[in-house]
């Protein structure tokens, strides 16, 4: 089977094929330089530069892909024809547009190449000045913010370092005003409860003074008015304890008066016929027409007192003590108005308390003469302390004292009792081991009542 083709209408077949491709290859090649145009020339180099290697790979597989596809259809229609000059003219062609292809492929690569190295070459000078400038300038930025923040913080350090400065300064001063402010304040106190004290020691001195010369005067104006003609032994005018006239009671054997409450023990009434005042009295008298204010009849005795014996002891010392001219100062407790006297003496003593105390009613009642002996020398004590050695009242403390001591030895003469033969110093070094046994025993009771327990 022979086919006839027509010489002109293989020739225009032809031409239109090729007429057909050159428009495709002319449809392409213009295609990437529109798109090249289009695109921004102020990006960056690189990305630049990777976008025009996808266009020129993309150009090359379009091309190629475009001559595989003209190859096969002029294929298709050299065998439908069934000329095999057409087939090889056809291949010659195809084989001239490869050539051709790679041609234009190879010169589109070089103009890229070329227009690359054209655009590094204008471009790269004022891509790399402006990026050192860029540099440079946050490089100096960097380095001007650092400095501030040192400047800053320079300044931030001095200023807390000036404000602790000024802080702790004015702190110390506070410390110091106050500190010489409390220095002034007890300096002003201690001069004040001095003065205080000597005012009052003062006026105990001028009270003394003036007690000692009406007694004196009322003596020698008893001794001036007695008349002793008669043979009978006259009586003093005044109480023999507080010096004050009134109705008194005379005793029978000496000239000493009392009131009914001055006397010791204190009296209810008046007794009927003689009557012996408790210093006039021996130890083994009876004790008729003695009414006492304290225990009065009926009234039973405290269980733990002292014996006969030794009460009569006890308040006839007191009694002796009351009637000496130096003791007005002991008879009654020290008046609150004497500033710091009750916080120097933490425990007062006074002859008022210790009568008391010789009641035998009272639940305080002596047990032993030697508590009677403590609380007198406890007096004594507290005057030594409270008052100035050179005072008229520490003077008279010191008299009443010895005075005391001697009474004591002849009425207890067959007892002795140590505090009161020591001397100064052992009483303090008496007075020094009583309080720390006290102090031993009371940790012990602590120590063995609670948890802890030594060997």
């Amino acid at each position: 089977m022979v086919i006839q083709v027509d010489p002109d209408r293989e020739s225009s077949a032809l031409d239109w094929d090729q007429d057909q491709e050159v428009l495709l290859v002319l449809e392409d090649d213009a295609l990437p330089e529109a798109e090249v145009v289009s695109r921004p020339r102020g990006e960056d180099l690189h990305s630049s530069l990777m976008q025009q290697e996808a266009v020129v790979s993309w150009q090359q597989a379009a091309v190629v892909s475009r001559q595989q596809a003209a190859v096969v259809s002029r294929r298709q229609a050299a065998v439908v024809f069934g000329e095999q000059e057409d087939v090889i003219s056809i291949q010659q062609e195809a084989v001239v547009s490869r050539q051709q292809a790679t041609v234009i492929a190879r010169q589109q690569e070089a103009a890229l190449f070329i227009q690359q190295d054209a655009v590094v070459s204008k471009k790269p000078e004022a891509v790399v000045s402006r990026q050192n400038e860029a540099l440079v300038s946050r490089q100096q930025e960097a380095v001007v913010s650092r400095q501030q923040e040192a400047v800053v913080s320079r300044q931030q350090e001095a200023v807390v370092s000036r404000q602790q400065e000024a802080v702790v300064s004015r702190q110390q001063e506070a410390v110091v005003s106050r500190q010489q402010e409390a220095v002034v304040s007890r300096q002003q106190e201690a001069v004040v409860s001095r003065q205080q004290e000597a005012v009052v020691s003062r006026q105990q001195e001028a009270v003394v003074s003036k007690q000692q010369e009406a007694v004196v005067s009322r003596q020698q104006e008893a001794v001036l008015s007695r008349q002793p003609s008669d043979g009978q032994m006259e009586s003093d005018d005044f109480c023999a304890v507080c010096q004050i006239g009134g109705e008194l009671l005379c005793c029978d054997r000496c000239p000493k008066v009392f009131h009914l409450s001055c006397h010791i023990p204190s009296l209810l009434t008046f007794p009927a016929g003689d009557w012996l005042c408790t210093l006039c009295r021996g130890e083994q008298d009876a004790a008729e027409g003695y009414a006492c204010e304290s225990a009065p009849s009926g009234e039973s005795r405290a269980p733990y007192t002292l014996s006969t014996r030794d009460q009569r002891r006890c308040e006839k010392l007191t009694l002796l003590l009351l009637c000496h001219l130096l003791s007005a100062p002991f008879h009654e407790a020290v008046s609150p108005l004497a500033q710091n006297y009750y916080q120097i003496i933490r425990r007062p003593m006074d002859l008022s308390v210790v009568r008391r105390k010789l009641d035998e009613s009272n639940t305080l009642h002596y047990f032993t003469p030697e508590q009677f002996v403590d609380d007198l020398l406890l007096m004594f004590r507290n005057c030594a302390t409270f008052n100035y050695p050179d005072s008229e009242v520490a003077r008279a403390g010191r008299d009443l004292e010895a005075f005391f001591l001697e009474q004591l030895r002849q009425v207890f003469s067959d007892r002795t009792f140590p505090a009161a033969c020591q001397k100064a110093s052992d009483q303090a070094r008496l007075c020094w081991l009583h309080r720390k046994r006290k102090d031993n025993s009371r940790k012990k009771k602590h120590l063995l009542g609670g948890k802890k327990y030594f060997l």
